[in-house]
Order: structure tokens, then C-alpha cells, then sequence
């Protein structure tokens, strides 16, 4: 009997590479092993391999396995599983890699633009956003860099226990807060900054517990507010030290607070955050915008009320 003949009485279709030992594919209406292929010869590309009554032709680079009815060569050998393993961990890791590094990027970007209006002067501020969830991986400004001059190369990538995974330096004590922060609101970036009118306002209304904004069209440009009417109430934390116990802190104040967008620290700033890094620059955008707008307001009411 030819191989044709042979295959076609088999109702098979093989798609065997085998310049380079894959596996085959074959259309067969039962599940088969090499007992049960009695007489039938498969045709496959370039003729590398044949089944002849009980036995299967291999060539030495392919080992012998079952035939699957209309899936494919199973079980490979150990080395080739081996192969696969290492390849899709390579894969995985170098994914990685290339997510830290683009936002690593993205966020001293960001932290050169927010020292050119003013807002993280100096060393003040530190930025983060999720480069994993499971495990947690967060890349995170290394403390103590001057934002003016921020560059990728110096971020760090955390774990949940502070773990220095990848980068030199030292995150800085305030990455409790960032990863409170992922935790209660699923946040996949978290931006502190340093501004003259947070800092200003954090002190003026911390008697309050916080600071109410509303009436502005700028509310609009934060997530899931639809209307000038919204009111955006930012909780004002006294600042600490003992940032475990801050973190608790803040914990409660999320937990409480729900629909905020963001908190201040008393006489130190703003933090904010979002489901990715833009749209948390986005938050920090309008709500520094509207904390100027606040404090030039009260600035002005009180100038009005003393000069009467």
C-alpha cells in the first residue's frame, strides 16, 4: 500500500514540520497509540516519518510519542518541556523588565514636568505605579533625587515588603503610603507632591479634618465626576515619622472617605492617585489647579475682610 493510499483510507491529514521536530496534527476519528495503527502509514511533509503496522519511523530528532485523535503529538520529551519552560520564563521576564523601564520613564517624566511648575522642588515628592499585581511589583523613586533632574535610572522596583528587587538606592519611608494606597483603592499609580498652596491649605484648614472643594468646572477632569456640583472632599492627615502607624492611619481615612480623589499630609502635600499613571497625572493636575484656586480665594476673602 503507498503512503498516499494509506493515508487517505486513514482519513488523515498531517501537518508535520519536520524540519523542525514540532509535532503533527492528525484527523483521526479515534484516539490511537502506536499499537492500534495497524497497516496505516501516514503521510507527512517530506516523508520524515511513517507508521507501518506496529511500529512508528522516526527520525533521531523526533521522538516517538501517542497520536491524539485530531489534536496533536503528546509528550514530548523532558528537554523539549524543559526548552518551553525556559523560553515562556525568558518571556515573562523580559516583559517585566520592559513594563519597569516604560514606567520608569513615564513617571520622571512626569516628575520633571510637575518641578517645572513648582510642585516637587528639590528632593520633596516621590512617585510610583504598579509594574505587577500578582506578586506586587512597584516601581518607585529612589529617595533623596532631585526631581528637577529625574530620570528613569532612578526608580526602584519594591515588593509589598519593601524588598529592593531591582535598582540602587532606598525607597524612600513614605512607600508604606503608596502601597496602602494600591491595596485600599486598587490604585496602579500613586504621585505626592510638594506645592506652595497645598502645603499652605493642609495647615489652614487641618482644625476642619480636611478641605472641601466644589462649584468648579476642574472637578470634571477627575474619574467618575460628571458635574461642577460634585464636592471633592480631601482628608488632611497630621504628618508623622512613624510611617506603619501613618499607614493605619491613612487606611481608615480611605475607608471612611470613599469618593476622594486624593489627601494632604499637614504642612508637607498632596497625594493622589488613579487606575494608571495618566490619569493620575491627570488628578494632580487638576487638583493642584484647584487648591491654588482655593487658597488665592481665601487669600483674597481675608485681604477684602481686613482692608473693611
Amino acid at each position: 500500500m503507498s503512503a498516499s493510499s494509506c493515508g487517505r483510507a486513514a482519513a488523515s491529514r498531517c501537518t508535520l514540520r519536520g524540519d523542525e521536530g514540532v509535532g503533527a496534527r492528525h484527523a483521526l476519528p479515534v484516539t490511537m497509540n502506536l499499537d492500534t495503527l495497524r497497516g496505516a502509514c501516514k503521510p507527512c511533509v517530506g516523508g520524515v516519518f511513517c507508521a507501518r503496522k506496529n511500529s512508528l519511523r522516526l527520525t533521531p530528532r523526533l521522538p516517538q510519542r501517542e497520536i491524539i485523535a485530531g489534536l496533536y503529538l503528546s509528550d514530548p520529551e523532558p528537554a523539549m518541556l524543559q526548552q518551553r519552560s525556559s523560553r515562556r520564563r525568558f518571556s515573562a521576564k523580559h516583559s517585566a523588565t520592559s513594563a519597569f523601564r516604560e514606567l520608569a520613564a513615564g513617571l520622571a517624566e512626569a516628575g520633571r514636568a510637575f518641578y517645572a511648575r513648582g510642585w516637587v522642588l528639590g528632593t520633596s515628592g516621590n512617585f510610583s505605579a504598579i509594574v505587577a499585581r500578582e506578586p506586587l511589583r512597584l516601581a518607585i523613586t529612589s529617595s533623596g533625587v532631585d526631581k528637577g533632574a529625574l530620570t528613569a535610572t532612578q526608580f526602584l522596583e519594591i515588593d509589598e515588603n519593601l524588598n529592593i528587587l531591582r535598582g540602587s538606592g532606598a525607597p524612600s519611608a513614605e512607600a508604606l503610603l503608596h502601597l496602602a494606597l494600591v491595596r485600599a483603592r486598587g490604585a496602579g499609580a500613586v504621585l505626592h507632591t510638594h506645592s506652595v498652596w497645598s502645603t499652605i491649605l493642609s495647615e489652614s484648614f487641618a482644625g476642619h479634618g480636611g478641605l472641601a472643594i466644589s462649584g468648579y468646572e476642574m472637578l470634571k477632569g477627575l474619574a467618575g465626576v460628571a458635574t461642577h456640583k460634585h464636592r471633592e472632599w480631601l482628608p488632611i492627615l497630621e504628618n508623622s515619622q512613624d510611617m506603619p502607624e501613618l499607614a493605619r492611619q491613612l487606611e481608615a481615612i480611605l475607608q471612611r472617605y470613599p469618593g476622594s480623589h486624593g489627601f494632604l499630609l499637614r504642612g508637607h502635600g498632596l497625594y493622589t492617585w488613579g487606575e494608571n499613571l495618566s490619569e493620575t497625572r491627570r488628578h494632580v493636575e487638576i487638583l493642584e489647579f484647584l487648591l491654588e484656586v482655593v487658597g488665592r480665594t481665601c487669600g483674597s476673602a481675608r485681604g477684602h475682610a481686613a482692608a473693611v
